[in-house]
This record gives structure tokens, sequence and C-alpha cells, in this order.
């Protein structure tokens, strides 16, 4: 078993310093760090990320992309949170209303779950523009549900959203790549992927591609909660 003092010693540092370098990526501490590892290490291996060059072939290059984008899916499923994904799901099936919040390169993302909640009977309303965004939750309460999208988790018009819809009592599910961000701290539920790029693939192409993923994901898992619900509501006494 991996023992916080073998860690200490491989990095030349104390075990405190492992604690706080645990608390500081988000984690309550060494043994949910451990847990993680754990975790990553029963994966199937991944390529490691070849940078693209003008050498390439075609194939080659789909590779390259493809494993890069496969490497990020398989980071976040590491660490992902699935106690927050289950009860932000159970939320979205409950809500009287649904609002989803993206700007920028987030802006598609809200669109596409917008369109993936409607798949599945769910209706929403996304909005990506900043003039919007306040009065998308001018109105919002207790019972309603407010999606924020934003890669780096302190996009400030994204942040003054959340919080407004955190105050006025609905809930609040953040979607980030950023463990630790602002984002994280306004929401009830928070969402986070792990993805990594270069300077060619870029780490919001990686982060969009797991965000898309969890999105479609809560979108399902929400519509089986509606189900559950209205199977409740119909059954004969």
């Amino acid at each position: 078993m991996v023992r916080m003092a073998h860690i200490a010693e491989a990095a030349q540092v104390s075990e405190a310093a492992v604690v706080k370098f645990a608390q500081q990526l988000g984690l309550s501490g060494f043994r949910e760090l451990r847990s993680i590892f754990l975790r990553y290490q029963e994966m199937e291996a991944v390529e490691e990320y070849e940078e693209l060059s003008v050498e390439d072939g075609s194939e080659a290059l789909i590779r390259k992309i493809f494993n890069t984008s496969i490497r990020s899916l398989k980071d976040t499923l590491a660490v992902f949170d699935f106690a927050a994904f289950e009860q932000a799901a159970e939320a979205l099936a409950q809500a009287r209303q649904r609002v989803i919040l993206g700007l920028g390169g987030s802006a598609p993302l809200a669109r596409e779950f917008e369109h993936r909640l409607l798949d599945v009977g769910l209706t929403s309303q996304a909005y990506d523009e900043p003039q919007l965004l306040t009065r998308a939750v001018a109105l919002v309460n207790a019972r309603d549900v407010v999606v924020a999208i934003s890669h780096s988790g302190s996009t400030e018009a994204i942040l003054d959203a959340a919080k407004t819809a955190r105050d006025r009592g609905a809930t609040t599910i953040g979607l980030t790549n950023m463990r630790g961000s602002a984002l994280t701290s306004i929401c009830s539920y928070s969402l986070i992927s792990a993805a990594r790029g270069s300077e060619v693939v870029g780490v919001k192409t990686m982060s969009k591609v797991a965000h898309l993923n969890i999105l479609y994901g809560l979108a399902v898992r929400a519509a089986h909660y509606a189900l559950t619900t209205a199977d409740d509501v119909n059954a004969p006494d």
C-alpha cells in the first residue's frame, strides 16, 4: 500500500507538505489523494501525448489527437465526483426551471446541453450572452436549478450570475476544469474535469471533450430520475 511516508521520501518533502499539496488540489487530505491515484492505476493505460508535427501523416495526426482526448477522459474519470453528479442529476430532474449559462468557448456547451435535455423530455433555457445572464437568474428560486459552465471557473459574468442564483435559493451546478476555482466555492455541486492539452491541442479544447461527456451523462441520469418520479406518481394506490 502506498503510504504518505513513501511519497514524502520520494519527493524529498515532509509528510505535512504532502497533506498541504492534497488540500491545495481541493482534496480533503492524503487519503483522498491516494484513492485517486489507485483508481487511476487500475485504468487501462493510455499512450502518452505526443506533440503534433508537420511531418505527421493523416494516421499519426488522428491517433495523437484521439489519444489526447482519451487521456483527458480517463484523467477526468479518475478524479470524478460521482456523488455530486448524482445529486446534480436528481436536482435537475425535480427542478421547476432549468437555466444553463455559458460564455465564449462554453456557449456551445450550454446550447448542446439544452438540446440534450430536450431530447430526454426535460425543458431548459440556455443563455450565452453576457448582458442576458443577470436577467436569466433574476427570478429563480429554491425550486430552480442553474447550471454554470466555465473552463476556468473564473469568468466574472458567470460567477456573478451563479452568486445571484445561489443567493435566491436556487440549486447551482458548476462545470469547470479548475478544481478549487471561484465557481466551485459558489455552487451547490461542482463537476470537475481534469483535461490536459498542449500548444497545438489546447487544454480548453480537451476540457470541452470531457465536459460534453459529463453533460450527456447528466441529461440521461436526470431523465432516469424524472421517469422514476413519474412512475411513482402514476402508480396505483
